[in-house]
């Protein structure tokens, strides 16, 4: 079963998508901000699918992402969704990092139908536990 890590300051956000990926049969685990994030994905040692918003409190998605970058084993045993409502475009720096840890960006708010075949594509490539 794979286990997928919502992480979103915004609690009514991260119960909505417990919610919707709880029914789709994935277990779910909860951060509010990059610093569960990274204390998660120290101590967990299975692979998980982290869903993870750009701007959240006590570090961002692009905080934990350039951590998990410079850490190979966080790098290769998690894979990673960026949730992003920002209208502008993501700096080049950080384009550049989600692509080389191949980080697909979901657009807030999103739809249900799309959020769940992302999450089902990303986890395909999650490695064996």
């Amino acid at each position: 079963m794979t286990t997928v890590l919502v992480a979103d300051d915004n609690p009514a956000i991260r119960d909505w998508v417990r919610f919707i990926l709880e029914t789709e049969g994935y277990l779910v685990l909860e951060a509010q901000n990059g610093n569960e994030v990274l204390h998660l994905l120290n101590t967990i040692s299975y692979p998980l699918l982290v869903l993870l918003d750009f701007q959240m409190p006590q570090h961002g998605g692009a905080w934990v992402l350039g951590a998990v970058a410079a850490n190979q084993t966080l790098a290769t045993r998690n894979r990673f969704i960026l949730m992003n409502a920002r209208t502008l475009s993501l700096p080049r720096f950080f384009t550049t990092l989600l692509l080389r840890l191949h980080v697909p960006v979901l657009r807030k708010p999103f739809d249900v139908a799309l959020l769940v075949a992302l999450v089902a594509n990303v986890a395909h490539t999650l490695p064996a536990q």
